[in-house]
């Protein structure tokens, strides 16, 4: 099954363990975009990436239930792990949050559409999923490339793992 609009191979196998990275999106000053934060979920060689705008929160309460998303363009790899300047002088890029994430439940994938639509549960680090609960899930919809949706934040307790990596 094909991406939508992308270019990675396949579909978000949502029964195998992945990795993701939120990445802090610096952009010049005469940027015509504002920095924002990239969500980057790992997809074969490449990340399904979103535009996140804010992080979700629990101190500002209101993105508890919903965050507003983009689907940009798929990234490759090497950005869950890259931190630095981007070239073109597309800003710079720092990682705030990186772990793993898996299916909530395999029933949540919706085979028929042309992008996951599933509910997704993070771990940071190297956290045992065995062992300890998520930090945060969500609940992604379908979202083809240049479209925005809303994904539902369903738990978010990632506030204290983002400020430990800032510090």
């Amino acid at each position: 099954m094909k991406i939508a609009g992308g270019g990675a191979e396949d579909a978000l196998n949502c029964s195998s363990l992945r990795r993701f990275v939120i990445l802090r999106h610096e952009m010049p000053a005469l940027a015509e975009d504002g920095s924002h934060w990239d969500f980057m979920l790992e997809c074969g060689d490449l990340l399904l990436t979103f535009r996140w705008d804010c992080l979700p929160s629990a101190e500002n309460g209101s993105s508890l239930s919903s965050l507003t998303a983009k689907r940009i363009a798929d990234h490759r790899s090497l950005y869950l792990d890259y931190e630095g300047e981007i070239s073109n002088n597309r800003g710079k890029v720092m990682q705030v949050l990186s772990g793993h994430f898996l299916s909530a439940s395999a029933s949540d994938t919706n085979e028929t559409e042309d992008l996951m639509c599933c509910r997704l549960d993070f771990w940071s680090g190297d956290q045992s999923r065995s062992s300890n609960p998520p930090i945060f899930r969500l609940w992604i919809p379908h979202c083809k490339i240049g479209q925005e949706c809303d994904m539902q934040v369903l738990h978010w307790q990632a506030d204290e793992k983002i400020r430990e990596v800032n510090s």
